[in-house]
């Protein structure tokens, strides 16, 4: 089975990237998404996971900030911790096989946009492995 998740919405902090113990490169953000309008608007925060390298260095780290509007498909998960002794759960959108980013619009000011570059960045990362 396969969960998925479609979301536009903006960043609310720059991706954050790191290493795992196991020495796997990861890339997390948050990102708001709103339902509805005036009194009636609801915000929903989303952490977003990437472990893909290619999707991080070609389109997270160099385009995606704090403030970018960016669409996704990805597998919607629930991680299991611990932390001092106590047990919990988070819901995570998991960027993997299957999965795709576009960034729709930029939170840099310095790029330009002109109506004759439709080369707004985007992965798709193909189907999801049935393995």
């Amino acid at each position: 089975m396969y969960s998925k998740a479609i979301l536009i919405g903006r960043l609310g902090r720059d991706p954050e990237f790191k290493t795992t113990t196991n020495n796997k490169a990861v890339c997390n953000f948050s990102l708001a998404c709103d339902n509805g309008y005036g009194e009636h608007k609801k915000t929903s925060w989303f952490d977003i996971v990437s472990f893909q390298e290619s999707l991080n260095d070609k389109l997270i780290r160099p385009y995606v900030k704090k403030g970018s509007t960016v669409y996704i498909e990805g597998e919607l998960r629930i991680r299991t911790w611990e932390k001092d002794g106590k047990k919990g759960k988070s819901t995570e959108v998991f960027l993997g096989g299957g999965s795709i980013i576009k960034l729709l619009s930029s939170s840099n000011s310095n790029q330009s946009s002109s109506q004759d570059d439709n080369k707004t960045p985007s992965i798709n990362q193909g189907p999801p492995s049935l393995d």
